[in-house]
């Protein structure tokens, strides 16, 4: 024995609440009502018959009444990411990487730089999202220099407590390959600070810089390029005004960058 499932649709419905309404304005009228208070029901009525067009219209398929039916759980997820990745839409990731600070062997010289573009420096997961995206730029950069001195307070290798004097970094805003010359070079870089530590202080030094908000664009597989500046190009400079112990760890640095990615491949 069969059941039948009674359907409302949405027309009967509408044409119901249209009533109602014409009721209403009937009874506005029968008490003697100014045309102003009718004139509050008389949108809602217009309203209602705008809707109830576009459902008859809805419902109709080559003349036969159409059920509508409600999308699958597929469906939804394929609007979803459809809203997701159309048009011009952009994703930011922070990246991080790790790197540690050495002085030269034989001369001892403590100088270098940490370049933010993620085809020199190794950001754990710019592989996978290279392989997603085709461009990419640079939004910010925050290096934690942090000295690595024994529990004692002196250089691994050493008997003998150390101050960390006259050690600066700054930000190279148009460069990521060229080493740095000099001590000078990097005391003149735009937000140049210290981050000299005494003998036993494990709390680092943070250096921060945000990239302007109109960088262009580079591709994931050419990230960086100097003139013009574009993508993730910039890093930051270090130097010892003397010399230090050849061969030893000073300073391990971790950088996060917020990168900004788009076209998804």
């Amino acid at each position: 024995m069969s059941s039948k499932t009674s359907v409302v649709h949405a027309p009967v419905a509408g044409r119901k609440l249209i009533a109602s309404v014409n009721k209403t304005k009937r009874k506005l009228i029968s008490r003697g009502s100014s045309e102003e208070k009718y004139i509050h029901a008389k949108p809602c009525e217009e309203s209602m018959s705008k809707i109830l067009s576009v459902l008859d219209k809805e419902e109709k398929t080559d003349g036969k009444s159409a059920i509508r039916k409600a999308p699958t759980g597929a469906e939804v997820a394929l609007r979803e990411a459809f809203r997701l990745f159309a048009g011009p839409r952009t994703f930011q990731f922070v990246l991080t990487g790790s790197t540690t600070l050495i002085a030269a062997g034989g001369t001892g010289a403590f100088i270098g730089f940490i370049p933010f573009d993620p085809n020199t420096f190794s950001y754990n997961e710019y592989s996978s999202l290279s392989s997603l995206f085709d461009e990419v730029r640079l939004c910010s950069a925050e290096a934690s220099w942090t000295p690595l001195l024994s529990a004692a307070g002196t250089i691994p290798g050493s008997a003998t407590p150390v101050i960390f004097n006259q050690m600066q970094v700054g930000v190279d805003r148009d460069s990521f390959t060229t080493a740095t010359a000099s001590y000078a070079q990097v005391v003149r870089l735009d937000g140049s600070q210290s981050i000299a530590r005494i003998s036993g202080d494990h709390l680092p030094v943070v250096t921060r810089y945000r990239a302007p908000g109109n960088r262009v664009f580079a591709t994931t597989a050419v990230s960086s390029t100097i003139n013009p500046p574009t993508g993730c190009v910039g890093c930051f400079r270090y130097s010892s005004v003397t010399a230090l112990t050849p061969g030893t760890d000073y300073y391990i640095v971790v950088l996060k960058a917020l990168m900004e990615f788009r076209n998804r491949v």
